[in-house]
């Protein structure tokens, strides 16, 4: 278990057991931090050596329990920053700062507002159509859509906007409730499985009708406002993302790049990636947005570049996703960054490096799979054999131990032992060039510290 005395803490709330979320502690430690969690037990994330102290929940998705286990977490880890590993985390830490009385959680309130920003642009983090509205109103560039109120909105719209196009629910995540739509008929399944018809929409109309009454379950937090469909103009294009770390608002760095998935599949969360050379208009909407939102921490966002080279915004992801992670296999080490709290320029890099988020690659397609592009987590054991669950029926192959080879020898320091010099700010020259050498931290400083 790692310990750091004097570290500041950052406290992990993630409901759902998601597996990207469980390399981000190490990211995080090895910068400095002592990285606690709130999260399931036994998930993927409780399971890494690189957590301090693990908070479990409860098996049951009791709202009043959730939140006695996260204020009991916050009293005892004292943490200096929240960070939501999943939309749910995320939709329950927005809803604390309207719920809790400001007289007796004063100083909680405060740590919300410092690691989610701007109250008012809450909505805008989760919901698709507040999200437009927010985009319109700081001239960020967005693919033209409506929304829709029923069917025969959505039927009306469709013959306006022409076919292919992207039919969203207004809250979803994770690819789902987001579908590429070719035809009428497509679109006119997708309207009515949502808006649904008789008994079945006045039933589920009741149930999460109770569940927001009664507050007992924590799923009524990912419930919409309005049931709305937006309509979206569908883009030809390259899907790009853009990974990256702020602070109270300031972008600090990031680093851009592809999803390798193709076709409908190019909605799904990316589980092959590609990092491409600087993007300045990506870093420049990253850093807008981040300015406008005021939060600090992690997010990602998601664009289109389309075949004359505009790129639009699609998405926006206030929190941390997979993808962090990498950003130490190219010289960029967020995690460093968010420790350090400072801004350093970025240049183009002269390599693109692919990168593969296990076990969720392996499993789709074990044939292809590169370890040597996967952080399999090696050195985590726990961790490690908590997510080889997720791979049924797998054996592990000689190029995995292969793999276990090279991590453990030629590639130990592999966060800065790139074969070129992938950024060139002060930091990185005589480390990259003598890489068995720890740099002490007041060696790694070259501009003053700002207090966490």
């Amino acid at each position: 278990m790692i310990v750091k005395t004097n570290a500041p803490v950052i406290l992990i709330v993630s409901f759902q057991n998601y597996t990207g979320i469980s390399h981000l502690p190490k990211v995080l430690s090895e910068a400095g931090f002592s990285v606690c969690a709130v999260c399931p037990r036994n998930g993927h994330l409780s399971q890494t050596k690189f957590l301090k102290e693990v908070y479990p929940l409860p098996e049951h998705t009791f709202y009043w329990l959730f939140r006695k286990v996260f204020l009991k977490s916050v009293k005892e880890a004292k943490p200096v920053l929240l960070i939501p590993g999943d939309d749910a985390a995320l939709a329950f830490l927005q809803n604390l700062m309207f719920q809790l009385p400001s007289g007796e959680f004063k100083e909680l309130l405060s740590l919300l507002k410092h690691s989610l920003g701007f109250p008012e642009y809450y909505r805008a983090c989760t919901d698709k159509a507040a999200f437009g509205k927010m985009c319109e109103s700081i001239v960020l560039n967005t693919p033209e859509q409506y929304l829709c109120l029923n069917t025969s909105e959505v039927v009306h719209t469709a013959a306006r906007l022409g076919f292919p196009l992207v039919f969203k629910k207004t809250l979803s995540c994770g690819g789902t409730g987001v579908h590429i739509c070719h035809n009428m008929q497509e679109l006119r399944a997708h309207a009515t499985g949502f808006f649904g018809t008789g008994i079945h929409k006045l039933m589920d109309w009741l149930k999460w009708e109770v569940h927001k009454a009664r507050g007992w379950d924590i799923r009524h937090l990912m419930q919409p406002q309005e049931e709305l469909i937006l309509l979206q103009k569908y883009i030809e294009g390259k899907v790009i993302s853009h990974t990256f770390v702020t602070w109270k608002g300031e972008y600090l760095a990031g680093f851009t790049y592809e999803n390798q998935n193709k076709g409908e599949r190019s909605k799904d969360p990316s589980r092959n990636i590609r990092i491409v050379d600087h993007v300045p208009e990506s870093e420049e909407i990253a850093r807008k947005l981040a300015c406008h939102l005021g939060f600090t921490g992690f997010a990602c966002i998601d664009l289109i570049k389309d075949k004359k080279g505009e790129i639009f915004l699609l998405e926006c992801n206030a929190r941390p996703t997979h993808t962090v992670v990498y950003g130490r296999e190219i010289g960029l080490d967020l995690g460093r960054m968010l420790f350090e709290t400072r801004t350093l320029d970025q240049v183009p890099h002269d390599g693109i490096r692919n990168f593969a988020l296990f076990p969720d690659a392996y499993r789709e397609n074990p044939d292809n799979f590169d370890a040597n592009t996967s952080r399999i987590p090696w050195d985590d054991p726990k961790l490690f054999c908590s997510l080889l669950q997720e791979c049924p029926g797998q054996t592990i192959s000689i190029k995995w131990l292969v793999s276990m080879v090279y991590y453990w020898t030629i590639d130990k320091l592999a966060a800065y032992r790139n074969r070129k010099l992938m950024f060139s700010y002060p930091v990185i020259p005589d480390f990259a060039a003598n890489p068995g050498k720890q740099r002490s931290r007041e060696e790694w400083m070259v501009v003053p510290e700002v207090s966490i």
